[in-house]
């Protein structure tokens, strides 16, 4: 049960802020699904998916670099971590992030 959720039931509170919870995690929402239990593959699928819609709807009028901090979320808790995101850290658009997926995902298999 996601800490948030024991809060309103333990108080009776009306709700809770998640705020940074949701970085990397759009699965946060559905209680059913633990992050953990998402493979590589769609973690990195979706991340990829993220940063071509940064890129559609704010690429004209904010800077790609924004998505970095995104990164460090989708990219953490398994081996070869730390180097992929090192990689990712560098680019600079959302095919460069796509194109550094692939590389990493059959380095894998």
């Amino acid at each position: 049960m996601a800490q948030g959720y024991q809060r309103v039931v333990q108080t009776g509170c009306d709700g809770v802020m998640i705020g940074r919870a949701t970085f990397g995690n759009p699965w946060i929402f559905n209680r059913q699904i633990d992050i953990k239990n998402i493979s590589l593959t769609k973690r990195f699928a979706v991340m990829v998916e993220h940063a071509k819609l940064f890129e559609k709807y704010f690429g004209q009028t904010k800077n790609f670099a924004v998505m970095k901090k995104y990164f460090k979320a989708y990219v953490s808790g398994f081996a070869g971590a730390k180097e992929l995101r090192m990689q990712l850290m560098a680019v600079e658009n959302a095919k460069q992030v796509e194109k550094i997926v692939k590389v990493f995902l059959k380095s894998q298999s």
